[in-house]
């Protein structure tokens, strides 16, 4: 493994509840970097203690073991897991997805060239050979392109709103590499980070209201990957295997359809919960803020 300038660290960290079957294979990933400058934080959300043997068994010093008191809601473990990375630039590396090689190697060149702003990165999708429909499994689909540009934050939460771009292109952590100054000074004014019940949604939009603009990727940096426990395919294929997601609903902690406006209530639509996102953040963070009031999606 080649070393890496060693000025700075990244942190991945792996949110995980009972899914050491798929765990192994992304930890796997990520300890095949080019660079040596990165630490994996396992978050475990009090599973069963196969996910911990998974953690131990690689018994590397890149790899941080953390297992929750408690069962927590995503948000929840997210939030714990985040407060454990140590790292100058942080990830959320899904607990089924991988991370390529060269990703950390990547990073860090164009964090050499801008080092206060966020890295998003148009990832990679494959359904394992498990996944609960059999007519995706072994599905891979991708965009392959070494183009990088600056974008407008406000700009491009604005087009997400009113559904004219896919919420994976917002600097979410997952699919992003976040300047650690950026997610301190919001939990510093919030007392968290996190705050939906969907974090990675959520942690895009405080993102973009939180800087004028990122760097986003055409060359991605990980895989998706959707696997049987997927939650968000779970609720989209519940006729076929609900357990999942009706598990996330369960572990919530509140009822599922408690949402700002009447109109949002419903099942796990990325567009629902964005705009519900949207109105919690303007209710909880920035109410008199008049530079992010944008129009509601077109279906509302």
């Amino acid at each position: 493994m080649q070393a890496g300038s060693g000025n700075k660290l990244y942190s991945i960290v792996i949110p995980t509840r009972e899914r050491h079957d798929v765990l192994q294979h992304t930890i796997q990933t990520v300890l095949r970097q080019t660079r040596t400058n990165f630490e994996v934080v396992v978050m475990d959300n009090f599973s069963s203690p196969e996910t911990k043997a998974v953690a131990d068994q690689f018994a590397s010093p890149h790899i941080r073991y953390v297992r929750a008191p408690e069962r927590l809601t995503m948000t929840g473990n997210w939030e714990l897991g985040l407060s454990h990375a140590r790292g100058d630039y942080v990830s959320i590396l899904g607990d089924d997805d991988g991370m390529l090689p060269d990703a950390v190697e990547v990073a860090e060149h164009l964090h050499a060239k801008w080092p206060d702003r966020a890295l998003t990165w148009k990832p990679l999708i494959w359904f394992w050979p498990d996944f609960i429909r059999d007519v995706d499994r072994g599905h891979f689909s991708g965009h392959l392109s070494s183009r990088v540009e600056i974008r407008q934050t406000r700009d491009v939460l604005k087009r997400v709103l009113a559904s004219s771009v896919n919420y994976m292109e917002l600097p979410t952590l997952y699919y992003s590499f976040v300047p650690r100054p950026m997610i301190e000074s919001i939990r510093a004014s919030r007392g968290r980070y996190f705050g939906s019940v969907v974090p990675d949604i959520y942690s895009g939009m405080i993102n973009a209201i939180s800087a004028p603009d990122y760097l986003y990727s055409f060359r991605p940096l990980s895989v998706i990957g959707i696997s049987k426990h997927s939650t968000g395919m779970s609720s989209v294929y519940s006729e076929i295997d609900s357990a999942s997601f009706d598990l996330f609903k369960k572990e919530h902690g509140g009822s599922w359809d408690e949402t700002l406006d009447p109109r949002l209530v419903g099942a796990y639509i990325p567009e629902v919960k964005i705009a519900d996102g949207y109105l919690q953040l303007k209710r909880d963070e920035f109410p008199n803020d008049k530079d992010i009031e944008f129009d509601m999606p077109a279906f509302l």
